[in-house]
C-alpha cells in the first residue's frame, strides 16, 4: 500500500536513519533520538528540552541499570505521544496493543528486551557497544513507526518529510546540538 508515494517500507526506513543519525551524530542517547525523530517527524510540538527531560531517564536500561533497551523505551514513549492523544483516554488500549506488538517484535528480532542481554557481547568495547546501540535505536524506531503508520495510515498526513530526509555529519550535528543547549 502506497501513502504519498512512499511505501510504507520507505517511511519507516526514513524513521531508521533519522534516529540512528541523531544517535550517531548529534550524541543523543537512544531513548531521546527515538522520541526526538517521532515528536518531529509527526510534528507533536514539543521542545528538544522537554523530549530530552522525558526520555532522560530511559537511557542504558532505564538509568543504567541494564534492564529495558532505552531505545525500546524510547519508541514506547514515542507511540504514545503519536497516537496516544488522538481519542484521550479511549486511546490508551489503542497504545498498549501498539507496545505490546513493538515489544514482541523487538524480542522476536533481537532476542532479548533488556539492555544488559542486549550488551553483554560488547560491553567491554566501546567502538562495537556505541554502533550496535545506533543499530538498535534505528530498528526500535522503525519498528514503532512501521506499526503506526500500518495501524492508523492517517497520521501519514502529519509527517515532516524534509525532517526525516535531512542527515547532518559529525561536526554539524554536535555545533546543532550545542547550540540548542546554550540558547534554550
Amino acid at each position: 500500500m502506497k501513502r504519498d508515494d512512499a511505501p510504507l517500507g520507505d517511511l519507516s526506513e526514513l524513521f531508521r536513519q533519522k534516529a540512528e543519525n541523531l544517535y550517531r551524530h548529534h550524541r543523543w542517547y537512544c531513548s531521546e533520538a527515538v522520541l526526538l525523530t517521532f515528536n518531529k517527524a509527526f510534528r507533536c510540538g514539543l521542545s528538544d528540552e522537554m523530549v530530552v527531560g522525558l526520555a532522560s531517564g530511559l537511557p542504558e536500561g532505564l538509568g543504567g541499570s541494564g534492564c529495558l533497551c532505552g531505545a525500546l523505551s524510547g519508541a514506547t514513549v514515542a507511540l504514545g505521544l503519536v497516537r496516544g492523544t488522538v481519542k484521550g483516554l479511549r486511546s490508551r488500549k489503542e497504545v498498549r496493543t501498539a507496545t505490546a506488538a513493538l515489544h514482541e517484535g523487538f524480542k522476536e528480532r533481537f532476542g532479548a528486551t533488556c539492555c544488559r542481554v542486549l550488551t553483554r557481547k560488547v560491553r567491554h568495547d566501546p567502538q562495537r557497544h556505541f554502533d550496535q546501540c545506533a543499530g538498535l535505536t534505528g530498528t526500535a524506531a522503525q519498528m514503532a513507526a512501521r506499526i503506526l503508520l500500518e495501524r492508523w495510515p492517517e497520521l501519514d498526513g502529519r509527517l515532516d518529510r524534509a525532517f526525516l530526509m535531512q542527515h547532518e555529519g559529525a561536526v554539524a550535528g554536535r555545533i546543532k546540538k550545542a547550540a540548542a543547549l546554550i540558547f534554550s
